[in-house]
This record gives C-alpha cells, sequence and structure tokens, in this order.
C-alpha cells in the first residue's frame, strides 16, 4: 500500500524540473524580445529622458554606460556633467489647444 507513496517525490521532483527548465527558456526568449524592444526605441526612450541623441556609435556607447550607472545606482556616481537636458518647446497657440483634431508639434531646443 505504501508502495506508491515512494514514488510521490520522484514525481514532484520531475514536474518541478520540467517547469524549471521551461521557465528558463523562457526568459531566454523574453531577453531576445527586450533586446529588440531597446534596440528599435533606444532613441525614442533618450528623447523621452530629454537627453541628446549621439552624434555617433562611441558617444552613444559612452552616455548609455554612464546613464546605466547612475539608473542603477552602481557607485552613487551622478549624471556627467557633460550630458545636456533638450527640453521640448511647444509651438502651437490658443486656437490649436481648442482644436483636438491637430496633432501635437514639438521642437527641440539646442542647448547653446
Amino acid at each position: 500500500m505504501h508502495k506508491w507513496w515512494n514514488l510521490v517525490w520522484l514525481v514532484a521532483f520531475l514536474l518541478s524540473w520540467v517547469a524549471y527548465r521551461g521557465a528558463v527558456t523562457a526568459a531566454g526568449d523574453l531577453r531576445i524580445v527586450l533586446e529588440s524592444a531597446y534596440d528599435l526605441h533606444r532613441f525614442d526612450l533618450l528623447t523621452a529622458l530629454h537627453l541628446p541623441l549621439p552624434q555617433n556609435a562611441i558617444i552613444e556607447r559612452d552616455n548609455n554606460d554612464s546613464l546605466s550607472l547612475f539608473l542603477l545606482g552602481e557607485g552613487n556616481e551622478p549624471l556627467p556633467e557633460n550630458i545636456n537636458y533638450l527640453h521640448p518647446k511647444r509651438t502651437e497657440d490658443k486656437a490649436q489647444l481648442l482644436s483636438p483634431s491637430q496633432p501635437d508639434v514639438w521642437e527641440v531646443e539646442e542647448p547653446s
């Protein structure tokens, strides 16, 4: 009567191992999706953070390293002083505010 109960732990172990392997595979797939989303929208992210778009790949890499350290809070590093915020300036008058059919128009002010 108790012979079958000895297999319960084995079945539970096998089921948990299969679930673990499935979770690891799903996490790997999610990593690929998140990397793709970041690659496609990295300039939109910089614009939303009011940061300037990089001139080239070297500047982009350096700025991203500094920004990552700042956002992760590693070493309590402040944002580098060479990164300037770009605040958008709205160019719409009161008539456009009353007309929701008009799309919003934004202009970016370049730092002097």
